[in-house]
């Protein structure tokens, strides 16, 4: 076994590596996961003699950060004077890993030969039967069995044996085939692990080395925490909504998935909105220079070229070239993140049951609260991109925590009708929640009018007339709100004109924008109809797009 040391404190541990430190075995006990990474906090029970000691606690992964890590615990009269990290080399023949996979993969071999074993002894039995059953089917048997009552009850019973043995034969075929299924895909696991371990030439570890100081013999806590990418969280909700009394339940869950190369079994699991990557201080602004554009000597790309592979290779370069910054080396793949928003404070959210999430790259939900709203359900749709009326109603975060935003499961009076989006809502902010189409509030928008003309003596201009009408039925058995949203196209150009604007029912305007908004109540099986009517004319030179 190979070990290079990565020293933090080389003073400090002048005088604390000559004994021999003590072997500390440590679980995972507390993990909390931000948008593209984890904090992992892992515990360890140590006894500690008087004086100074080393406790080593081995076995850690390799890719976790350095400049993260973090000693703590609790013990009397016991202080912490210091640590160190390490990086340990296993040869493949000594990685515990591989022999303990080995170990997995042999145990699930002998499985595996048992059932192929009694497929066999299976086999025989069933050419054993076939041979009673073909002995029955012989003639003389046939003649004995005609020839008295006394013969057929002598061979009943080789009938009997020959139709039970046949199931029991069936039914240990067809159980031998299940597990020899199952056993496939946990038995490949196995060996994609092992492939990967073996095609790297061997395992690499990390070791923290913890200085202690004991006033006197103790038993103390360990706490050693330290940061892995590779891990994500997303919010995710579940709403239920009742039409009728307009009750909505809110179940918030967090999807977490990882692969740390590490399983978090039965953690204590929290999910957190900070955002580790920003950094703890805020980018200073450099001075903003102005000055002529200098003409580059032809050789210059060559000798930056020459000077950046160097760096690479050198890590540092002599002489003028030893202020050119180094390529930065590729980024490593990361997931596809939800945008976690934030107002101003960051919000952890500690789940409350241990929570058990494998290193296996898969969504895994974890369930972090309830919240309930009154609210008053109102239907709005928009005819002219969609003939459908949705659900909406008028909500408040009174959680006094931050509602992320996610992706919606909608379930409404008990059943499934799709997924929706919800926004970033900041505690006390009022907030509009979309709850799928209704096809009991029917829809319809057709064109009246679609005319096209040209008018004018001496300054010739083109012109559109069109008539839209909208109609909304309630199908329901109890009232409904709706609001009808629409537009009136607004012109850009001076020499366009948007004029004999006519409604049935005159809407709310806004004349930046040309949004119409119709409000009104429908009692059961009413109808309800609007229209709208303008004229579009420009000159006759130019052409317009609607």
């Amino acid at each position: 076994m190979r070990k290079t040391a990565l020293p933090l404190a080389a003073l400090v541990w002048a005088g604390h590596l000559s004994a021999a430190p003590i072997d500390a075995s440590s679980q995972i006990s507390a993990v909390t996961v931000y948008a593209d990474r984890a904090r992992v906090t892992r515990s360890a029970e140590v006894t500690l003699p008087e004086g100074e000691s080393v406790v080593r606690l081995g076995g850690l992964p390799a890719n976790l950060d350095p400049s993260s890590v973090q000693a703590g615990g609790t013990g009397t009269g016991v202080k912490i004077l210091g640590l160190e990290i390490r990086d340990v080399f296993f040869d493949e023949a000594v990685n515990p890993r591989v022999r303990e996979l080995e170990a997995q993969l042999q145990a699930f071999q002998d499985q595996e030969a048992t059932l192929v074993a009694k497929n066999a002894d299976l086999k025989e039995r069933r050419t054993f039967l076939n041979k009673v059953r073909d002995g029955l089917a012989q003639p003389g048997a046939e003649e004995g069995k005609s020839s008295s009552g006394s013969s057929l009850e002598k061979v009943k019973p080789l009938y009997e044996f020959y139709g039970a043995e046949s199931v029991a034969i069936s039914e240990a075929s067809q159980a031998n085939a299940i597990a020899l299924r199952e056993l496939a895909p946990k038995k490949q696991v196995i060996v994609d692990e092992l492939n990967r371990l073996r095609s790297g030439g061997g395992k690499t570890e990390k070791q923290v080395l913890v200085a202690v100081k004991a006033s006197s013999p103790a038993k103390a806590s360990l706490s050693l925490g330290y940061n892995m990418t590779g891990a994500s969280w997303q919010p995710l909700y579940d709403a239920r909504v009742n039409t009728q009394t307009g009750a909505i339940e809110l179940a918030y869950y967090g999807n977490v998935r990882q692969q740390t190369g590490e399983n978090w079994d039965g953690v204590k699991l929290s999910l957190s909105t900070a955002r580790p990557n920003v950094g703890a201080r805020m980018p200073e602004l450099e001075p903003w220079w102005l000055n002529f554009i200098q003409p580059m000597a032809a050789a210059a790309p060559r000798a930056l070229g020459y000077a950046r592979n160097e760096l690479a290779k050198n890590k540092f370069v002599a002489g003028a070239d030893a202020d050119i910054a180094a390529e930065p080396a590729p980024a490593p793949m990361e997931y596809e993140q939800a945008q976690i928003e934030s107002s101003g404070v960051s919000v952890v959210f500690e789940i409350k049951i241990p929570a058990t999430i494998p290193s296996d790259g898969e969504e895994h939900r974890v369930a972090i609260a309830t919240q309930k709203f009154d609210g008053k359900i109102e239907y709005v749709t928009t005819p002219k991109l969609a003939d459908v009326a949705f659900l909406k109603t008028r909500l408040t975060n009174s959680s006094g925590a931050p509602i992320l935003g996610g992706k919606v499961n909608v379930f409404r009076d008990g059943d499934f009708i799709g997924d929706s989006h919800v926004n970033f809502i900041a505690p006390g902010a009022d907030f509009d929640f979309y709850l799928g189409a209704d096809d009991n509030v029917k829809v319809t928008r057709k064109t009246l009018v679609d005319r096209a003309a040209e008018n004018g003596l001496f300054q010739k201009r083109k012109g559109v007339t069109r008539k839209y009408e909208t109609t909304v039925e309630n199908f329901k058995s109890q009232p409904v709100k709706v609001t009808v949203l629409d537009q009136l196209p607004v012109a850009q150009d001076a020499s366009i004109t948007v004029r004999d604007v006519k409604f049935s029912d005159t809407p709310t305007q806004e004349k930046d924008t040309g949004k119409l908004t119709w409000t009104f109540d429908l009692a059961p099986k009413q109808k309800k109809q609007i229209t709208e009517e303008f004229t579009v004319d420009w000159p006759s030179e130019k052409d317009v797009s609607f």
